[in-house]
């Protein structure tokens, strides 16, 4: 590179202040201010994609605006040379401070904040840093710490290493960037570089030193870090437990999130008091993966935010109703609703939250989800916070608890110690108005409840019935039922089957149309950090994503990727020609399978068979399906999440980002496809040995839908299996679906020529005449009982039918 001819426009070049492998940064100046200049060596032709990626992560890094980061203030290209001028921040480094002394556990803290807080900013963007180390964090004039040189910083990925060299500096590198450990480089391993910078900041050096680099990574993988009380006993057991978590080795081990982090530093002092107290494990209580709620604040929606509240003050007078979020796909219903909740939970109050996915065949599944999570938040709470907000929900339950056991697994569980109550001829009423009356207790106890269904139009019909019990019974608590639904034909149709028997006086219906043009103005310049576009783009923009907020977002997302548009001194400028290339759908869907169109081959194949495990799905699970390692799974989970399609919502678990990405990659599988990918997930589930009422409903479903002549008496033995735990669960028309399904099976195959299968049992005629007649299929119901009395070699029983 030739730096003497370099010349960038209305910026002089000062000085060199660095020099990488591949960049060199410059002191720089424009107008009389001072600047940094970091220019890109020359790359070969056959490397302008790393040009467009230098352009692209640029672009998505000048959307992040925080103290700790240094403001980027235009990306270029000049003879060549890809450019990036950025705030000048003039301070020592960290490495230049510790060189003088170690720091005090109040400085430790204040400086993990500061370093946190961007790294989070930087995280929501997706990208990691993969570089932290005490060279890259500033200290400024006022003593403050500023994160520098995002000189390798990517998307999140599987791919730690480029031309066998691994970004980063090994002795702050976690395992998995330096290839030991076979997991993604993600925002974790940003958080153990910072475990490490910690501990030196507490010690004077760092957990692992090695004059031979293998020996050093061998380290990190496998030594456990030392205890920094030992090192330095002025360190509390809590500040040094912190540094221990964010070391561990496996990534789900450490903290989660930056946030997650953030909430433990802000009470060392409790956390201390409860080591004190022989706690075993209370950090990271309130750690959790990032929501997919986008963080983008809510534009254009305030009206409908408050006819929200007003109705929840008015629910608080005691008088509970259901509000209704209709709109199309991508309208911002689960957003709004998102907004209203974090809101309420502001307030103290309790929120119940759950998702009816179509095609779930676990019964009551939104609100099994919503009070499931409500209890497993309870037992998370520390020792005596726990033992208090159990007793108050034992008094809660009060005669109810022992049907509440019948509810999930986790009540189950949890009422372990409760007797089983015998069965009666109206057991599924009681049932029913027993987790209704709960419900409405849980809100009356504090004192205003939110319940928020998802996609209410696809409950299940156990769940459809106790919804609308609770609808009849709603005034008599502060209880406000939230549902959102899409407003197309078959949705409405749907969401009819729901509502219907509901009086209308108690339903609240919130519509939302599309956004108008100075909504989408405001809605672009969130996304692109605070800076605006012409207002003639703007137009185009509204104009083609027909004010839907979803597809304004996939504009402006596809607009960066393309390196369509560029920071430049407080606005962005576009690339007109580019942008009239850029043909993007405004259905929804279709721009959900246009993103799918850019993922890799073997990406595409896998998140086919995780749509057909569900919303939510597990990597080791496809790993077996596709007969590949775990770390391929990975590697296409990462570029899925990058095309934001997915994304991680718990340890090991992932959740696709929209129900419409779900349902785009479904609609691009053959029948004939589905039915062998349906059969195959069967089969790998039955030699896992699944265990728990959810997998035999799952089991039940995929044999039921996948090559049901290749194994009828599995499909056979598993409906009914799922029919009489569903018929335990006093879930009745599911319980239905799910018997019929095997006696279809089990003539089939008696049917069969040769077929030595045996036709339906006394068992399968029982619990069909039960079901039958709990769901009003009279003539049904005797039928199936005469059958199993004839099949009956018992005579006590035969005469209990």
């Amino acid at each position: 590179m030739k730096e003497d001819v370099l010349e960038i426009p209305n910026i002089q070049l000062i000085s060199e202040i660095g020099r990488g492998a591949d960049s060199i940064v410059y002191r720089a100046e424009r107008a009389g201010q001072t600047y940094a200049v970091k220019v890109l060596k020359s790359l070969s032709a056959t490397r302008e994609d790393a040009f467009l990626r230098f352009r692209r992560e640029a672009g998505i890094l000048a959307r992040v605006h925080h103290a700790g980061l240094a403001t980027i203030m235009e990306v270029g290209q000049v003879a060549g040379h890809p450019y990036l001028i950025m705030e000048y921040v003039e301070g020592q480094t960290l490495a230049s401070v510790l060189a003088q002394s170690l720091l005090a556990q109040d400085a430790i803290i204040r400086l993990a904040n500061e370093v946190i807080g961007a790294l989070i900013e930087v995280h929501r963007q997706d990208l990691v840093h993969r570089d932290i180390k005490p060279q890259n964090i500033l200290i400024d004039k006022k003593g403050a710490a500023r994160l520098i040189d995002f000189g390798f910083a990517t998307r999140a990925t599987t791919e730690g290493k480029e031309n066998g060299q691994i970004a980063g500096t090994f002795i702050y590198s976690a395992p998995e960037q330096t290839g030991m450990l076979k997991r993604p480089v993600d925002r974790r391993s940003d958080l153990y570089a910072l475990g490490v910078v910690l501990f030196e900041c507490a010690t004077g050096q760092p957990p692992f030193r090695a004059e031979d680099v293998g020996e050093l990574i061998r380290q990190h993988a496998v030594i456990p870090a030392p205890d920094v009380c030992l090192l330095n006993p002025a360190i509390s057991p809590a500040l040094a437990a912190i540094i221990a978590k964010l070391l561990h080795k496996d990534p789900d081990d450490r903290y989660q999130t930056g946030k997650g982090l953030l909430l433990d530093l802000e009470q060392v002092e409790v956390l201390d008091t409860a080591f004190q107290a022989g706690q075993s494990s209370p950090l990271g209580k309130c750690d959790h993966y990032p929501s997919i709620l986008d963080d983008v604040a809510l534009l254009g929606r305030q009206a409908e935010l408050d006819l929200l509240q007003q109705t929840w003050q008015h629910v608080l007078e005691g008088k509970g109703l259901f509000v209704l979020v209709q709109g199309e796909t991508g309208s911002g219903k689960g957003r709004l609703v998102g907004e209203f909740l974090q809101q309420i939970r502001a307030q103290e109050s309790l929120v119940l939250e759950g998702r009816a996915v179509r095609g779930n065949p676990v019964p009551f599944a939104p609100l099994r989800e919503a009070l499931d999570t409500f209890l497993s938040q309870i037992r998370r709470l520390t020792d005596t916070p726990r033992q208090e907000a159990e007793a108050q929900l034992w008094a809660t339950m009060g005669e109810f608890a022992p049907l509440l056991k019948r509810l999930s697994p986790r009540f189950s569980d949890f009422l372990k110690d409760i007797p089983d109550i015998s069965e009666t001829a109206n057991a599924q009423d009681i049932f029913f108005d027993a987790v209704v009356e709960f419900l409405l207790a849980l809100a009356r106890t504090h004192d205003g409840a939110v319940l928020f269904l998802d996609d209410v139009q696809w409950i299940d019909e156990a769940s459809r019935q106790i919804l609308k019990r609770l609808a009849h019974r709603l005034r008599e608590a502060p209880l406000l039922l939230v549902g959102t639904s899409r407003n197309g034909p078959n949705s409405l149709a749907d969401l009819q089957r729901v509502i219907a028997g509901m009086e209308e006086s108690i339903i609240a219906r919130i519509t939302l149309g599309a956004l108008r043009e100075e909504d989408v103005a405001r809605l672009i310049e969130a996304l692109l950090g605070g800076s605006q576009l012409d207002q003639s783009i703007v137009r185009q923009i509204t104009i083609r994503s027909n004010g839907n907020p979803f597809a304004v977002k996939e504009y402006i997302a596809s607009m960066l990727d393309a390196g369509l548009l560029r920071p430049s001194w407080g606005s962005w400028v576009v690339d007109m020609a580019g942008l009239e290339q850029l043909h993007l759908p405004t259905d929804i869907l279709q721009l959900a399978i246009r993103r799918l169109g850019e993922l890799s081959v073997r990406a595409r194949e896998i998140l086919r068979t995780a749509a057909l495990l569900g919303l939510h799905f597990q990597p080791e699970l496809l790993a077996t399906l596709h007969g590949v390692g775990l770390e391929a799974i990975l590697e296409s989970l990462r570029e899925a999440i990058e095309a934001r399609l997915i994304t991680q919502e718990v340890e090991r678990e992932f959740l696709f980002v929209h129900s419409r990405v779900r349902e785009a990659l479904l609609a691009l599988i053959e029948p004939g496809e589905a039915r062998a990918l349906h059969q195959r997930i069967s089969e790998v589930l039955d030699e896992q040995g699944a265990q728990g009422d959810e997998a035999i409903y799952a089991l039940a479903q995929h044999y039921a839908l996948g090559v049901v002549n290749r194994n009828p008496k599995r499909v056979f033995q598993t409906n009914l299996a799922a029919g009489i735990q569903a018929l335990q669960h006093y879930a009745d028309e599911e319980a239905y679906t799910f018997l019929e399904q095997a006696y279809r099976s089990a003539l089939a195959a008696y049917a069969r020529p040769g077929g030595t299968f045996m036709p339906p049992d006394t068992d399968l005629e029982e619990a069909l005449g039960i079901a039958c007649a709990r769901t009003n299929r009279v003539e049904e119901a005797i039928t199936h009982f005469e059958k199993a009395i004839r099949m009956s070699n018992d005579r006590l029983r035969s005469a209990q039918f």
